[in-house]
């Protein structure tokens, strides 16, 4: 079935397009309002019609709106993830004007669209009318949001506490309700949710419960359920799904040559805690790790020094800190004797990934470029040759992470990554790098792996 991230790639390719094609396909006269009409096109498009509307053709909001509150859960902003389903109340009387798809949050009171019989606004001022376009939307016109029930893909394992309630998270709250994971945020799910946090089960989820869950799992209650409130829930799950091991006391009656052994073999373990890279943390095993997945390397002392990237067939390509060793293909084992690869992202859409890794091996095979410093206007840089042609001889070269991330922003297409091509630059962030600050450099489609 369709994903989320699948069904947004369909809805934009109709950037632009005025409502001929959608107002036909709901049997609508010339002229006519069609929002809703664009919202049934897609999910059909898609081949996901009986999640939205139960497969009808609807043109009316009011309609929609009304099966949208007795099939699915109503969300907070914070939270939404691509293709829930946004309406809006121009007139505040609570009727639906306006629907359109949610593309991504914003920030606690708005989020990012597409919509379809609305304007393109570009700096401020009105481009085109009545045609497809990405809008941005506060809370303020935004009456409710829904979510479909589209397919997820989630682990079920602790969660790194980041502030992103995306699919994993949601697994994890069913899990910790007693529920089967599904990693869908149905109307069950946020039910029970409600009946554990005392609030009213309506599958709600306004101020009233965000106020209500907020005081169980101890955050600011505020009613707007924001990043500070998503880590506190994700801190909640953890500790029901996997609650910390009761240390051990050691019996104050032992010999004291017990104990001075005990104090060696203590200090045993932590100097081997300190050589395993990461609080003692273990090498993910390549059995683990998918070709495209991006794997950050810690030295002897658990501070970020490298980033690799997977291609499958326990190998990997990076870009290495000499100006005589190409870009290329290596063993797992070689990082793995110098570094500890306990940390790595994985890309939701495994066809980026795959795209990430034919364009990394394309450059490694052509022997052309290595790692190289070099000053420009001035200043030092890193900058991509693919991007910038005029570099020549030694020159030509990347910084290791500037390499895998343009395996991602010129193999996969995706424009929004921390590759030096897409003006965001490599700066010092990566001397911690964690889920949370991957995902605000280079978008949220992307999942952690660790031993």
């Amino acid at each position: 079935m369709t994903t989320n991230t699948e069904l947004l790639k369909i809805a934009r390719k109709h950037l632009g397009k005025g409502g001929s094609v959608f107002r036909k396909y709901c049997g609508l006269p010339s002229g006519a309002s069609y929002c809703n009409a664009f919202v049934s096109y897609i999910a059909h498009e898609g081949k996901v019609d009986k999640l939205y509307f139960d497969g009808k053709k609807e043109t009316y909001c009011p309609h929609s709106y009304e099966w949208c509150k007795k099939n699915l859960a109503q969300i907070p902003p914070y939270i939404v993830l691509p293709m829930d389903i946004a309406y809006f109340d121009w007139d505040k009387n609570g009727v639906p004007n306006h629907i359109g798809f949610v593309t991504s949050r914003k920030d606690t009171n708005s989020i990012y669209t597409i919509e379809g019989n609305t304007s393109k606004i570009v700096k401020g001022k009105t481009v085109a009318r009545n045609v497809v376009a990405e809008r941005v939307r506060a809370s303020s016109n935004t009456q409710a949001i829904f979510r479909p029930h589209l397919p997820a893909k989630f682990e079920l394992k602790k969660l790194e506490c980041d502030g992103h309630f995306g699919y994993n998270s949601i697994a994890n709250l069913q899990k910790a309700l007693g529920l089967k994971p599904t990693g869908i945020l149905d109307r069950t799910t946020l039910i029970a949710l409600q009946k554990k946090a005392g609030a009213d089960k309506d599958a709600w989820w306004g101020p009233k419960t965000s106020k209500k869950i907020q005081k169980m799992i101890g955050a600011k209650q505020d009613g707007k359920f924001g990043k500070k409130s998503v880590v506190k829930l994700q801190k909640w799950i953890n500790a029901k799904n996997y609650p910390a091991k009761k240390s051990i006391k050691t019996s104050a009656t032992k010999k004291t040559a017990t104990t001075k052994k005990a104090t060696t073999t203590t200090a045993k373990k932590t100097t081997t805690a300190k050589k395993a890279g990461k609080k003692g943390g273990a090498d993910i095993p390549y059995s683990k790790i998918k070709a495209g997945d991006i794997l950050i390397c810690y030295d002897s002392k658990g501070k970020f020094h490298h980033v690799v990237l997977a291609t499958g067939n326990n190998k990997y390509i990076d870009c290495t800190n000499t100006s005589k060793n190409h870009i290329a293909e290596r063993d797992y084992s070689v990082i793995t004797k110098k570094y500890h690869v306990t940390r790595g992202f994985r890309h939701t859409d495994p066809k980026k990934a795959a795209a990430a890794v034919v364009w990394a091996k394309k450059i490694a095979k052509s022997k052309a470029y290595t790692y190289k410093h070099w000053k420009n206007n001035d200043k030092k840089t890193k900058l991509c040759p693919i991007c910038h042609p005029s570099l020549k001889g030694k020159y030509k070269g990347w910084n290791c992470i500037g390499f895998v991330t343009a395996a991602y922003y010129h193999g996969a297409g995706m424009k929004n990554l921390t590759c030096s091509c897409s003006g965001l630059g490599t700066d010092s962030f990566f001397t911690k790098v964690t889920l949370a600050s991957w995902k605000k450099r280079n978008g949220n489609d992307w999942t952690i792996i660790t031993n």
